[in-house]
């Protein structure tokens, strides 16, 4: 192709650049005084002119497969138009054109398109003005008047426009959208792919506009390696202009538009080489019009088009190519810092050099200052940009990193265009990506040439950039029976930049055979070795022992060593779950070497329960999660605990211990900050900066609301997990904010009350609460013989004792604005809460026998009551005592909903098809008034909408709360996941199932409200994309995921077979492994057989069972309500005796064909057009059976295990 270039121009450095890289790579010297004279030598000297060079640049080349512009306006054919590739080149915004010399050779990218019988695709690239040309900014350019009404075809006036090259691509883009199906084009299938600044530019046409002026043309990117120097000020800006009307020796730009093109060019070419190294003088800027702000502020806005499916990609070395020979020093660094971004204040630039990237030691990930300045500048110049796109589209993104060696800058172009090595391995990745880039949606599986199913593409955005190291290391492993040989003798033999790499250490479960029986000092050789190691994960290795341990001491454990002498190691993470050769002294000697642990996990480690191990956990100020489960903690170890924790710990896990509600006490006293309470303590150990949760060091831009909604999460032990276990790690977030106690507690099997568990609700820290089972006596049975005759109703009968059922009012009341995940037994939704008003006991006080005359003041007026006529009392309520009184029949109020109806379209509403939930959308007059010229505004307003919304929200609770209900969804808005234990499989009443099945109905309800309030609260918003609208929901109404966790079908079998009546599950009855209080064999046997036998005491003592005189009551404080017994008139509920002909319905098969159904129901009103359909919720509802009867572990990588854990 010949077509034309636009004029060019050339930074110096280049020159230098060519040959430092290649040498700092192999590890030679270079000559830094001849590369001062080269580029001295460069700037005397005028570089060739290429022959095609002109202004009137601006062409596009359209490249079009003959098969394709055959079709193009066949109407007979019914194909639809081919995908579309538009390329934008890089090249520094300073040089570079759309054929780049033949680097861009689009035949073989057209060619692998069509394998298979493909269609193949159109490919399009485009020129855009370079350098002064078309980057020119600042005040005074743009001073003589605004840029006029941008349209399709954009004609400049006589003023300057800033970023003028952003307006060629954009105007090309539009030409495309509007041309391209004449040669056979789908126009709604345009990707727009670029490397470098074609990267960097395409970022801009992504936020152009700030997102308010339409969507972008096109509805694909492909972004690589994009770049862009960074220019918000108007003084760099104004200066670059002045410096170049100096070397046209001008003073004003109508006299520079007066010169001949040439004088402009070689002023260009002189004002570029002359930048900075690794600059290039010119580029995007922000113009507060087309660039309203850098990009990245932008993305964190949302200001941009969010209907956009993006790859992002760059390549594992970008910087070395930027990175000048001459910054081999710290004082050097500091002034590249200060020139590179010159706004930034002294704090930032003082935390970029000392915390980001600190000066080279055997803790960085670099050797010297070059790998230093080049780390920074790949990270902060193309790494950055890469991770701001990937956030500000929640992570649905497609991303990869380009890691074939050496992944320099700018040598992924060959890939791109399937112009690189014939590997195999390489041309089936790259074919992938083809796939990829022509339709993103339609390649969740790729077959390739041989017909094979190839893996789910593509990876996310982390598991993209990282490494598979083993296949580098397994050819140097002589066998698999000498892993910890070889390891021992080639550790200290690989260099030191190699080691700093590995940031994670796991061993797998195995006999210590398979790792040639390591010596006691294999832990300390390893840590001493590996100085960035920051994860270790050793869960049931045997040699993880005493001896190991012990070994980390200065003197290798000869000898007790002093404090002040015991090495400290880096790491961060440290499972050590199920190390059973572990001991007290060896567990307490090993966290003295670990102060910067932020995950700690020792559960079912038995020696962790020591006090003296419990206590070192008071020096680890970074301690962020948890884990001691299975360790026999009780109530005096958590008292150690808490106090060598404080608030510093977020995440708490203390499942399967001995812990009873005097542990809850010590918890709310010593790790729980309170806010306005007299019990608020301090940490010792504080992080942050106060007590704010978003207080965030001056200076230091906050993360994205997806980070800080990440310590609300339930997910935030896993992804602490993720994040340590992925790569290396410099900050995590939670290490710049303020201790705030404890927000993520597992407290389930233990033995706590029911008023344990509510006094934890009410200290309104919690985000996440797994409360299991609770610990409730229940189904007490008493014989005949031992009742009272004057208490009939009580014999034969089983009295159920309250349990999770009775915190739904503690829920409501203290969690409803910050809890986001919740685990207990099914009783909280499947029963009724137990509540009742309690009946007001009026007094008759007789009057004094001396009756006193008492005359009102006759100068005050008297006011007579309108009727001497008394109320007649009211019925008994049926349902919650916190529903709202209800007038008249069920069928009234039935009625009254009803006549809503009409109302709603008298206003200019016309509702959707009704649904049992009463749902209707506010906003579907917009439909039926659309176009008409005498619509009422006012009728389609926001206020009018949001009213009516929460008119219905409150019509759909009081019918909920009328009838006799658990725990509704609207009680818990921010509730994000709810795990309901001890599910029954079966269900003889149909109890379980109706509360479950009305459960969903429910959410489906909240769902649909949610929704409709998002959408009218973005009603003038311009970022009305579904994601956008699913967040915005997700404040009204959060839940996403049930979970069932079933009991054991087999527990209930035998159960039923032998009484008929269902009990308490394994996990309940796990709970109260005590009845006696020295918990010997003996008293454990003798409590149980006297469990139900109360014939010792005559029928008017006070043991056994509570008190039953009428009005009587169980006494819980903690709850401020009383359970009342029944009376001799009252009917006491009792459990239906079960009919002989099976155990009764299946649970998850009923809900399963109610869901399928519901699910058939919105499909079929989709193709009718209706948006929702009755109990229909989008929501997951999981199902965990357990496996009974059988013994399984499942390890790190969740393989299970029937016969224990060990591999052979």
């Amino acid at each position: 192709m010949i077509g034309r270039v636009c004029p060019q121009a050339n930074p110096a450095w280049q020159l230098i650049a060519a040959q430092f890289a290649p040498a700092y790579l192999a590890g030679k010297q270079f000559n830094a005084s001849a590369a001062e004279a080269t580029i001295a030598e460069a700037a005397g000297t005028s570089p060739l002119t290429d022959p095609r060079t002109t202004e009137d640049c601006l062409f596009l080349d359209v490249i079009v497969p003959e098969q394709i512009f055959n079709n193009a306006g066949n109407s007979s054919n019914p194909m639809k138009g081919a995908p579309v590739l538009v390329w934008i080149y890089g090249g520094g915004y300073t040089f570079g054109e759309k054929t780049g010399n033949g680097v861009y050779n689009p035949a073989g990218l057209v060619k692998a398109s069509q394998i298979g019988g493909s269609e193949g695709l159109i490919y399009i690239a485009l020129n855009y003005r370079l350098g002064a040309f078309g980057w020119l900014a600042g005040p005074t350019l743009q001073s003589d008047g605004n840029v006029p009404g941008y349209s399709s075809m954009l004609m400049y006036s006589d003023i300057g426009t800033a970023n003028a090259a952003l307006y060629d691509q954009r105007l090309a883009l539009q030409w495309v959208q509007k041309y391209v199906h004449l040669f056979g084009g789908d126009p709604n299938r345009v990707t727009v792919f670029g490397e470098s600044a074609g990267g960097g530019s395409i970022m801009h046409q992504i936020t152009a506009f700030g997102g308010v002026a339409g969507k972008a043309p096109f509805q694909q990117a492909v972004l690589q390696s994009g770049a862009f120097q960074n220019l918000p000020g108007n003084f760099q800006q104004e200066q670059t202009f002045n410096a170049f009307l100096s070397l046209l020796n001008v003073s004003t730009l109508q006299e520079a538009r007066q010169l001949p093109s040439s004088a402009l060019i070689q002023a260009n070419i002189q004002q570029v080489g002359a930048s900075a190294y690794g600059l290039f003088t010119y580029g995007p800027v922000v113009d507060g019009l087309f660039a309203p702000g850098i990009p990245g502020k932008l993305l964190l806005q949302g200001s941009f088009d969010h209907d956009l499916k993006l790859m992002l990609g760059h390549n594992a070395d970008e910087g070395l190519v930027f990175t000048s020979p001459f910054l081999d020093n710290d004082t050097a660094y500091d002034t590249y810092i200060e020139s590179t971004f010159p706004d930034i204040s002294p704090s930032v630039a003082q935390y970029i050099d000392e915390e980001l990237y600190p000066v080279p030691s055997n803790s960085t990930l670099y050797e010297d200052d070059i790998g230093r300045a080049s780390l920074s500048i790949s990270e902060s110049t193309f790494v950055c940009n890469t991770l701001y796109l990937n956030r500000a589209f929640g992570n649905q993104t497609y991303a990869y990193q380009f890691s074939v060696p050496p992944a320099l800058h700018g040598q992924d172009i060959p890939y791109t265009f399937f112009n690189g090595p014939e590997s195999s391995r390489d041309a089936d990745a790259f074919l992938r990506r083809l796939v990829l880039v022509t339709d993103f949606d339609a390649c969740q599986r790729v077959l390739d040439t041989s017909g094979t199913v190839m893996d789910d593409v593509p990876p996310s955005y982390e598991s993209a950039i990282q490494r598979d190291y083993w296949t580098i290391i397994a050819v140097y492993v002589q066998s698999s029976g000498d892993l910890c040989a070889a390891s021992r003798r080639s550790l200290k033999r690989v260099r030191h930049r190699v080691r700093s790499l590995t940031h994670t250490l796991h061993l797998p479960p195995a006999q210590a055979e398979i790792y040639d029986g390591p010596r006691p000092e294999w832990l300390r050789d390893v840590l001493a070795n590996l100085p960035n190691l920051q994860s270790l994960v050793v869960s049931q290795l045997p040699f993880f022992d005493h001896l190991s341990l012990v070994a980390l001491r200065a003197n290798g454990g000869r000898a007790p060593a002093d404090k002040e002498t015991q090495p400290t190691f880096a790491l961060r993470l440290l499972i050590a779950n199920q190390c059973t050769n572990t001991t007290q002294r060896s567990l307490s000697d090993a966290l003295t070497a670990f102060p910067h642990l932020v995950f700690l996990d020792l559960s079912r480690t038995l020696g962790a329960r020591d006090v003296a191990v419990l206590s070192k956990l008071r020096h680890m100020d970074s301690l962020q999660i948890l884990k001691l489960c299975g360790i026999q903690l009780r109530d005096d170890d958590m008292a150690v605990l808490a106090q060598s924790i404080g608030t510093k710990v977020r995440s708490l896990d203390v499942r399967d211990n001995l812990l009873t509600d005097h542990t809850v006490r010590i918890l709310r006293h010593s790790c729980f900050q309170m806010i306005g309470d007299g019990s608020s303590i301090t940490s010792t150990h504080p992080r942050g900066l106060s007590g704010a949760e978003e207080d965030w060091p001056s200076g230091i831009l906050k993360p994205d609301p997806a980070v800080l909604d990440e310590f609300r999460d339930e997910s935030f032990d896993e992804r602490y997990l993720r994040r340590l276990t992925q790569g290396l790690v410099s900050r995590l977030p939670s290490e710049d904010q303020a201790c705030s106690g404890i927000t993520h507690l597992y407290i389930a099997n233990n033995r706590l009350t029911v008023e344990g568990v509510s006094s934890l609700i009410k200290s309104m820290k919690l985000h996440v609460l797994d409360a299991g089972m609770i610990d409730v006596i229940r189904h007490i049975h008493r014989s005949s013989s031992s009742i009272s005759s004057s208490s009939p109703f009580l014999r034969d009968r089983t009295i159920d004792i309250p349990g999770a059922e009775t915190l739904t009012p503690i829920l409501a009341k203290y969690a409803s604005k910050n809890l986001t995940s919740l685990r207990v037994d099914h009783n909280i939704v499947t029963k009724s809460t137990l509540f009742h008003e309690d009946k007001p006991s009026f007094e008759t006080n007789e009057l004094d026998s001396n009756p006193g005359c008492h005359e009102l003041d006759a100068a005050v007026p008297a006011y007579e009551l309108p009727s001497d006529q008394h109320e007649a009392p009211s019925l008994p309520k049926r349902g919650s005592v916190y529903a709202p009184e209800t007038v008249g029949n069920h069928e009234n109020a039935i009625t009254t909903m009803e006549d809503e109806a009409p109302k709603l379209i008298a206003a200019g509403l016309n509702p959707v098809p009704p649904a049992a939930t009463g749902v209707q959308d506010p906003k579907s007059n917009l439909l039926g008034t659309a176009g008409k010229e005498n619509a009422d505004p006012s009728l389609t307003s926001p206020d009018l909408s949001r009213s009516l919304i929460e008119k219905q929200r409150q019509i759909l609770r009081s019918a909920q709360l009328s009838e006799p209900h658990g725990l509704l969804p609207s009680t818990l808005p921010q509730l994000r996941s709810l795990s309901l234990i001890d599910v029954p499989c079966y269900d003889r009443s149909g109890q379980v199932i109706s509360a479950l099945i009305n459960f969903i109905r429910y959410c489906a309800s909240e769902s649909e409200l949610a929704k409709l309030q998002a959408d009218v609260d973005s009603i003038d918003s311009p970022y009305r994309s579904g994601e956008r609208l699913q967040q915005a929901a997700a404040k009204h109404f959060a839940l996403r995921k049930i979970t069932l966790e079933m009991s054991s079908s087999e527990t209930f079998a035998s159960t039923f077979l032998q009484t008929g009546l269902p009990r308490a599950s394994p996990a309940a009855a796990s709970v109260f492994r005590s009845k006696s209080s020295t918990e010997d064999a003996d008293s454990e046997a003798l409590w149980a057989a006297q469990e139900n036998d109360f014939s010792f005491f005559d029928d008017n003592a006070e043991c056994g069972l509570p008190s039953v005189e009428p009005g009587s009551h169980f006494p819980m404080s903690t709850l401020s309500e009383k359970v009342i017994l029944p009376t001799n008139n009252e009917a006491l509920p009792t459990l239906q005796q079960p009919s002989q002909a099976g155990p009764g319905q299946d649970v998850i098969q009923q809900l399963a064909k109610f869901r399928s159904d519901r699910k058939a129901a919105y499909e079929s009103g989709l193709e009718q057009g209706y948006k929702t359909a009755e109990g229909y919720w989008p929501g997951e509802v999981k199902v965990i059976r357990r496996r009974s009867g059988k013994t399984a572990t499942i390890d790190y990588y969740d393989n299970y295990f029937e016969k224990g854990y060990i591999y052979r």
